[in-house]
């Protein structure tokens, strides 16, 4: 006999609707309601899912992503920072970077190193929160990189091909029908498909099996007492293999589940013993931590027993089915799926003009249903080949992969439709891969977790705290009321006569802050103490405390076997070099040997300060000295807006013109401020653009540019310096002490070029990524959002990826392929 939560009965409400109220009837039938309840306060699982701009890279490119942070299956209000770790073949981690959250997601690039040389490089996103839990669940992917020459991949010490069994439930029970899953993998983890036979210690020849499905099938088993099991199977290259099956229990509790129309339904088995708890079970149902249905199943007269649980109103994603004895105690456990749908919203990709012709104008428009506020991101990548990535979209990872454990081959495909075979392939799923949030036991005593860390619930500001090994002694100092104690700090250390003073104050642990103060990239400080009682020798900073300075093991999965190749692209495209324009030349990067330094880099040390704020830093460099051009443009201003990308000046037609000038997407984080117009620096010598019309472009030799923020200006910055101006060192004072201080990685903007003249720019179009905008917003609720882009030189197709999430949760996606001017997929 089955007795239900009647709370159950009679309504089954959405997930993130449940409260402790509507679940009080749960309460009256076992402790698991109340014991979870107090578990998923401590335990509230965050998921981060990144977007790319397109699924390969080669080296000297960037990579483009953007960041959605989700706590349970709701955009985060919380988390004000997520963390990015990337990392090579060999597990060594390249770049560990920090990314500002705002409004739930973020967005950011990485610049694959033109001397890389692996085949792969592995991304690892998390928030602090993610750390205190089992790290298996951070936000992990693969992204391939080709080379021009193959690189060869060292033989695995162990090349045979591995078959796993996974009882359903967990147990082989005796005398029980029992369903038996497996998997069968290549030592890269990838399926392979294989088949064989069941035998017993006896001799005795009980079933064959086959691979339906990725490597993955089932079949079933009644064991007998005495007996053991083993496989006798095929691999795909036809060498013969043994493996033993799992052992068996004398006595239990067997669970299969089926899926139906609307319903899972549950069939129990126990072994015939009266002795044993097995005679009162207990079913207990969970999504996301919370309690969705319970039943009490008596086994007193029957050793069998049934029970359909309705899941069409249930949200979808996973779902957990757990067995208890009489006492509590777990027995059996097994994961299904439920995909009614009601987590995405439909939105269309129109086309208002297509251009079949090189460089020629692409007008989209995507329609978002009405009253849908929604975050989107879009890509626009070469589509002459054909080839698609099916590790992953948003819905996919967020319902699906984001609470497995293992590797799944294609999740995007079980989301294709809702059909009975798609279903079946998805359950073999379930039962192939395990899946373990949280445990049972630890749960029922109610032991909380261990919290290490804390939401990060404020940005990395500039702030600092003291080191405690002299802090003690510095107690009676700063406690000291009769004055105020201060840190003085500059954040140019250029020169002396330019140093821009912060005076912060220190409390009497020793800490300082300044929170409307956010630090991006490399910030080099300076600093002294305004009381000369404090010998700040003797003193340490720990400069933004807050941020993980150390980034988590690398995430270094199984070897790619080869490189995945590209469906229906010309050879001569397979590797397209990567192609930058430096004046009016074009060069490819190719692998050399340097005997030298660059013109670049000598210009850096002639010119540049060798205490110099701008010294080696990001930006974008422009030689003018080298430019036999350069005489042509009318000014300095005008110059730099053909050099250097996003850089957008306003009149600056004439010598009495006040330019304004802005960096294209870039906004003061401040309300109201709008765009900030970058700081200009005249020789390292702060300046402004209005003083410099009339300067001659002749006589300027190096221009460095920076996007913002850069450093305390907020706009970004010009760096401008003469032909006459020589390299020298203007010492720092001797009472500083100096450090350098990372915060937030530098965001910058994606450069679309302007085709509407053609001719004015000879230089060769071989873009693969056409277009990417991570920040695509509409206006209001449910209007409409335009996408514009121009053809490169090559593509006969591109592939349109649109991702994105509403502020309750709602998913979307669309990829279309357009070939020759029509959708062709």
């Amino acid at each position: 006999m089955v007795t239900h939560s009647t709370s159950f009965r009679k309504c089954v409400l959405l997930l993130s609707l449940l409260t402790t109220a509507m679940l009080h009837a749960y309460s009256q039938l076992s402790p698991v309601n109340q014991a979870l309840n107090k578990f998923a306060l401590k335990e509230t699982v965050e998921h981060i899912y990144l977007q790319y701009d397109k699924p390969y890279y080669q080296p000297g490119e960037t990579v483009w992503f953007k960041a959605w942070c989700l706590m349970g299956t709701m955009p985060t209000a919380s988390t004000k920072t997520m963390y990015v770790d990337w990392s090579d073949d060999s597990g060594h981690i390249v770049a560990h970077d920090a990314y500002p959250v705002a409004n739930a997601s973020t967005h950011g690039q990485f610049d694959v190193p033109a001397s890389y040389t692996g085949k792969t490089l592995h991304v690892q996103a998390y928030t602090k929160w993610m750390l205190n839990f089992d790290t298996a669940f951070l936000y992990r992917k693969t992204l391939p990189i080709f080379q021009e020459k193959d690189t060869v991949i060292p033989s695995a010490p162990d090349p045979r091909d591995t078959l796993f069994f996974f009882p359903e439930g967990g147990d082989m029970v005796t005398g029980l029908f029992n369903r038996i899953a497996f998997m069968a993998v290549d030592r890269y983890q990838q399926p392979v498909q294989v088949s064989g036979i069941i035998t017993a210690s006896s001799g005795e020849t009980i079933d064959s099996f086959q691979s339906k499905h990725d490597g993955m099938g089932y079949f079933y088993l009644q064991p007998t007492p005495g007996d053991t099991y083993s496989a006798h199977w095929t691999a795909p290259d036809g060498k013969q293999h043994h493996t033993a099956l799992p052992a068996t229990r004398e006595t239990g509790v067997v669970m299969n589940l089926h899926i139906g129309a609307g319903k899972h339904l549950l069939q129990l088995q126990r072994t015939d013993d009266t002795t044993l708890p097995y005679r009162q079970l207990h079913l207990v149902a969970t999504q996301n931590q919370e309690l969705v249905y319970e039943a009490n199943i008596s086994l007193n007269d029957e050793t069998t027993a049934q029970v359909e649980v309705p899941v069409t109103t249930l949200p979808s994603g996973i779902i957990r089915y757990t067995i208890f004895d009489a006492g509590w105690k777990p027995l059996v456990e097994r994961i299904g799926f439920i995909n009614n749908g009601e987590y995405q919203f439909t939105s269309t990709l129109k086309a208002d003009t297509l251009a079949h012709d090189k460089r020629g104008l692409n007008v989209f428009t995507v329609n978002i249903p009405d009253s849908l506020l929604v975050d989107l991101a879009v890509s626009v990548t070469d589509g002459t080949d054909t080839t698609k990535d099916n590790s992953d979209h948003i819905i996919s990872y967020l319902l699906l992969s984001s609470e497995l454990k293992g590797t799944i081959r294609c999740p995007s495909c079980y989301f294709k439709d809702n059909s009975s075979h798609t279903q079946e392939n998805l359950d073999l799923l379930m039962l192939t891969h395990g899946w373990r949030r949280y445990n049972w036991e630890k749960i029922l005593r109610e032991e909380q977790p261990v919290l290490k860390y804390g939401m990060d619930s404020t940005y990395l500001s500039f702030s600092g705290q003291l080191s405690e090994n002299r802090l003690q002694a510095l107690q009676k100092v700063l406690k000291d009321s009769s004055r105020k104690h201060l840190i003085i700090f500059s954040l140019r250390p250029a020169y002396d006569t330019l140093m821009q003073l912060l005076t912060l104050p220190i409390s009497s642990d020793g800490h300082f802050s300044m929170p409307n103060l956010l630090v991006f990239d490399n910030l080099q400080v300076s600093y002294q103490f305004s009381d000369k009682r404090i010998n700040f020798s003797e003193f340490d900073i720990d400069f933004i405390p807050e941020r993980l300075d150390k980034a988590i093991p690398a995430y270094k999965p199984a070897l790619l076997n080869t490189a995945p190749k590209i469906a229906g692209r010309p050879g001569d495209m397979m590797y397209q070099p990567v192609v930058w324009q430096i004046d009016d030349k074009t060069i490819q990067l190719k692998t050399v040997d340097i005997k030298g330094k660059s013109r670049t880099e000598l210009l850096e040390e002639k010119y540049t300060g060798k205490n110099s704020m701008f010294r080696n830093m990001f930006g974008y460099s422009v030689n003018v000295e080298d430019d036999p051009k350069a005489n042509l443009a009318m000014n300095i201003f005008t110059y730099l807006m053909m050099k250097v990308p996003g850089l957008k000046i306003e009149a600056a037609l004439t010598a009495s013109d006040t330019p304004k000038i802005t960096w294209t997407g870039y906004r003061s984080m401040a309300p109201g401020k709008g765009y900030m117009p970058p700081a200009i620096y005249y020789n390292e010598a702060i300046s402004n653009a209005e003083s410099l019309m009339s300067l001659p472009v002749t006589e300027v030799a190096y221009v460095k540019a920076f996007t913002p923020p850069f450093g305390l200006d907020e706009g970004g910055a010009i760096a401008i310096y003469t032909k006459g101006r020589k390299n020298y060192t203007n010492p720092r004072p001797s009472n500083l002490k100096q450090e350098m201080i990372i915060g937030y990685a530098a965001i910058r903007e994606f450069y679309s070029p302007d085709h509407s003249n053609p001719a004015s720019d000879p230089h060769p179009d071989a873009r693969t990524t056409l277009y990417w905008n991570p920040m695509l917003r509409a206006d209001s609720a449910g209007a409409p959002v335009k996408i514009r882009f121009y053809n490169n030189d090559y593509s006969k197709a591109y592939r349109i990826v649109v991702e994105g999430i509403t502020r309750n949760g709602k998913l979307t996606r669309i990829e279309q392929r357009i070939e020759a001017g029509n959708v062709a997929q």
